[in-house]
């Protein structure tokens, strides 16, 4: 062993399990106490043994012995000694478990954080969001309240969300959803200084591989019968159906503002559009021809009660609704028509990726034609 310290007491270095440690020879005449205390750091045992050497040199050996005349140190040496560790080591590592447990301890509850989450995205004027977007936020909310509000935050783990994702009686693709809204909420207590860790991060949900559904021809057909029922909804159902527009955006359209019969022209304006960017684009031939089958009904889109009148169109077909369907069957009709990604990205305010990944569907040849010949004359009563 290499001398580090000649004075009492001394220090050697060794190497144990390929680590270099250090230990203080404590022997001395007439001392029966423990004999050498390990360390792992340098400057640790040569601060021990500096201690040491100063309180005997004043007082003696019996300054050192109820430090190491303690059966309860010795035992505790020994059961360290087992794993190549010391009792400077087992304090750290208890001390760090006690410092965590502390923390988790002194958190604050979920349900008053996820109040303070919700409150803070709603009320953001630097980050303004939509109403749409605002109901998504507090329905979320209120589900994370029930499932986790009893618990610290810090008691919330990767393992913990896990279990919450997996219990969920949804697709993959909705757990994926519903895990952007944690890492979301997660995200922000980091931020707020409420955790050192956001758990979410690191899950991964594959997505269900099921490819896009949108409504074919014949569904298509089969909803704008129902809506030319229903004049009042018939230019909302051709503006989804055959203009690509979001629901969202078309809720707030008029004739005045957005329709521009005369040039064939749809104007989107900035304080409507999803993404806070306008945008202006041709109709095609089908859906200039149910606005003019329309013009004369105002307003364009109904302002009252329109959630429940859209509902009777939903409710009146023989198949499931599928979720954004009209928009998906736009792009993915248009495209199989024309084949042109950039121009049915721009008329639905849409990324590239984001339209071959979530909107746009095969379209069989025979399809096409069916889909872009739906008109207010084949679909008018007999």
């Amino acid at each position: 062993m290499k001398p580090i310290r000649r004075e009492y007491p001394p220090i050697r270095a060794y190497v144990q399990h390929d680590k270099l440690r250090y230990v203080v020879d404590l022997r001395r005449k007439h001392y029966h106490g423990q004999k050498f205390k390990g360390f792992s750091s340098r400057d640790k045992a040569l601060e021990f043994a500096q201690k040491i050497g100063e309180k005997v040199a004043v007082s003696g050996l019996d300054a050192i012995k109820q430090i190491t005349d303690d059966p309860r140190i010795l035992a505790w040496e020994k059961q360290c000694a087992v794993y190549g560790k010391n009792l400077e080591d087992a304090m750290q590592v208890a001390l760090a478990q006690f410092a965590k447990e502390f923390a988790v301890k002194e958190s604050p509850y979920m349900s008053e954080l996820l109040n303070v989450w919700l409150d803070d995205r709603l009320t953001d004027k630097l980050k303004p969001i939509r109403p749409r977007s605002s109901d998504a936020i507090r329905k979320m909310a209120n589900q994370f309240k029930a499932e986790f509000g009893e618990a610290k935050i810090k008691e919330i783990d990767q393992s913990r969300l896990e279990t919450y994702l997996e219990s969920k009686k949804v697709s993959n693709n909705t757990r994926r959803g519903i895990k952007n809204y944690l890492g979301q909420f997660f995200r922000w207590s980091m931020k707020k200084g409420y955790h050192n860790a956001n758990p979410a991060e690191k899950i991964e949900i594959k997505r269900d591989n099921n490819g896009v559904s949108f409504f074919n021809a014949e569904q298509a057909e089969m909803i704008m019968k129902e809506a030319i029922k229903h004049k009042e909804l018939t230019a909302y159902f051709a503006l989804c159906l055959f203009g690509g527009i979001r629901p969202e955006e078309c809720d707030k359209m008029t004739w005045e503002t957005n329709i521009k019969l005369d040039t064939k022209e749809i104007f989107i304006q900035a304080d409507i559009s999803k993404t806070m960017r306008e945008r202006q684009f041709d109709m095609n031939d089908t859906l200039f021809c149910w606005l003019e089958y329309c013009r004369d009904v105002k307003p364009l889109v109904p302002t009252f009660n329109i959630r429940n009148k859209k509902a009777v169109i939903f409710n009146a077909m023989p198949f499931d609704w599928i979720q954004d369907g009209m928009r998906k069957s736009f792009a993915s009709h248009h495209y199989a028509k024309h084949h042109k990604a950039e121009e049915v990205t721009f008329i639905m305010g849409n990324a590239g990726k984001v339209f071959f990944k979530y909107y746009k569907g095969v379209i069989p040849k025979a399809e096409i034609d069916r889909y872009w010949n739906i008109t207010p004359a084949s679909c008018k009563p007999a």
